[in-house]
């Protein structure tokens, strides 16, 4: 009997406009065409129809109709719009996330790996900023939400898986050709992980790239053992 197929699930913050992160999860969308897309707010203008082909669930936030001009006022509401998505029943859910979208709730069977195209800015590296361009009483209390946010994101990244990057291919053939060498020559370290096609962008900053990642581990010190032994 054939085995099923693992239901996956794509996650993004918002899908308002088309900046790089959407481009990213664009090139994830293309990777998985059969997987339901999540996210807390959509619209389907500001996105150019990229997204019209697919099955796409919103947070009670849609209701709203927030788009890119407008969706920072309910930033607070955020957080706990992802968490309320409702991810029962999926093997696998990809996370893209510059701000909230790695604290999704998956099932407890499921393994969750987040691409994290950098931490909420606003809550950390731009904190100080952001802070001094508002007035002092809006200071006061975005301060307070910006340090909710950060225990919030610290509690939230526990949650995720973490991989290991195995190496790169110019193709998903080529992937693949990567992970069954490595199951030849490095069996005792790999064999019990499971591979995942991550999208990158390059270096130079000039395209994409294609990487092997393979997990799930319990933190980034259990990688360090699998680099070692491929070295």
């Amino acid at each position: 009997m054939k085995k099923p197929e693992p239901r996956v699930a794509l996650v993004h913050d918002f899908l308002l406009d088309l900046r790089g992160a959407e481009r990213v999860f664009l090139a994830l969308c293309d990777l998985f065409p059969d997987a339901d897309i999540f996210t807390a707010v959509y619209d389907p203008v500001g996105t150019e129809g990229r997204f019209a082909d697919r099955r796409i669930h919103t947070s009670f936030l849609q209701k709203l109709r927030p788009d890119a001009t407008s969706f920072r006022r309910l930033l607070p509401l955020y957080p706990y719009a992802m968490e309320a998505l409702d991810l029962s029943g999926y093997d696998l859910v990809l996370s893209s996330s510059s701000a909230w979208a790695h604290g999704v709730l998956p099932s407890e069977d499921a393994v969750h790996v987040c691409y994290c195209h950098n931490p909420f800015r606003y809550a950390w590296n731009a904190r100080e900023a952001t802070l001094c361009a508002r007035g002092p009483v809006m200071r006061a209390a975005l301060g307070i939400v910006l340090q909710r946010w950060r225990q919030w994101d610290w509690i939230a990244a526990q949650r995720t898986e973490f991989g290991v990057d195995l190496g790169g291919a110019n193709s998903i053939d080529g992937l693949r050709a990567l992970w069954r060498g490595l199951l030849k020559s490095n069996a005792a370290s790999v064999a019990s992980l499971r591979p995942i096609i991550v999208v990158k962008e390059r270096n130079n900053g000039l395209g994409m790239q294609l990487r092997l990642v393979a997990g799930p581990l319990s933190d980034a010190a259990a990688t360090a053992p699998i680099t070692c032994a491929m070295t």
